[in-house]
């Protein structure tokens, strides 16, 4: 059963990468202030679709993730911004190693303790399903840096409450998920999300790096490059390259290159396409994963 506790935590920490993701040049001279600031009383849904390939020890697997989550402006203060994030879907679709997984929290899947011990996956199962609907709130700055993150530690204590497991192993179950899923986890990843945003006036090929840090087995650095490709009103192109560098012994190293439209007016990241190329070193394996991220925006 430990392993499948640490399964959950390494699942929810590959969740939680992929929060860090998305050509046309112009000639336009138009600037536009770049800087986030969501509009109160809009409610701002982000769909986001990753479809990996990895190969472990020469096995190739298949992973698609696919996430729906809301944020909500709250309120703000001088330029820091009360936002609240709410989980709407997680669905994972997994092969690997002759083993399949099919998670989908629009498609719960009723499990009992007795299906947990004659079938680890369903507790896998169980656990994702309970993401959906579960909260919590950050601060943000105009430059799209999250200063605090709150309600974390009771989202994973509803969580794990609603899976209905034995008191000792909740506690297990705990101790692994807060190993990846802490408040200053999610302020790494929400940051690197948000990263884009330069808090200036910026024009068509104009370039500026932000480097962010995420830590955990999937920790690195972040070192962004973004570029104006175009300015169509209050939308801007963005070119993005990234190197990513480990932190730690078990860590991610690798690139990522793609475009992502930003509109400065709503503060919000319209639509992004991101190619993904990383190795991952983890309990003395070598991860090759080459994948893409697709993501959309908009107001609910």
């Amino acid at each position: 059963m430990k392993s499948i506790f640490k399964l959950s935590g390494a699942l929810l920490a590959f969740f939680a990468l992929y929060l860090t993701a998305c050509n046309n040049s112009s000639s336009s001279s138009e600037s536009t202030m770049l800087r986030f600031k969501m509009k109160e009383g809009n409610s701002y849904e982000y769909v986001m679709t990753v479809d990996l390939d990895q190969e472990v020890m020469g096995q190739k697997n298949k992973v698609v993730v696919a996430t729906t989550f809301t944020m909500e402006p709250t309120g703000s203060q001088d330029s820091i911004q009360s936002v609240k994030a709410t989980y709407d879907r997680f669905a994972l679709n997994m092969e690997a190693a002759g083993m399949s997984m099919e998670i989908d929290t629009d498609k719960p899947a009723p499990a009992t303790e007795a299906d947990f011990n004659q079938n680890p996956m369903a507790l896998v199962q169980r656990l994702f399903t309970a993401i959906k609907g579960k909260s919590f709130n950050f601060e943000i700055n105009e430059k799209g840096e999250l200063t605090s993150v709150t309600g974390i530690q009771e989202l994973l204590n509803s969580i794990i409450d609603s899976v209905g497991l034995p008191e000792e192993q909740k506690a297990q179950m705990m101790a692994s998920m807060q190993d990846q899923f802490s408040e200053q986890s999610v302020k790494d990843q929400f940051t690197t999300f948000f990263s884009a945003f330069a808090n200036r006036e910026v024009k068509v090929g104009d370039t500026w790096d932000m480097t962010t840090e995420t830590k955990g087995r999937m920790g690195g650095t972040f070192a962004n490059t973004y570029t104006v490709k175009a300015i169509e009103d209050k939308n801007v192109t963005l070119g993005v390259n990234t190197k990513v560098t480990g932190t730690e012994a078990e860590g991610l190293t690798g690139t990522q290159n793609g475009t992502m439209v930003v509109d400065t007016d709503l503060g919000l990241i319209r639509n992004g396409e991101i190619n993904q190329d990383f190795k991952m070193s983890m309990q003395g394996m070598s991860i090759d994963m080459k994948g893409k991220v697709l993501m959309t925006g908009r107001v609910k």
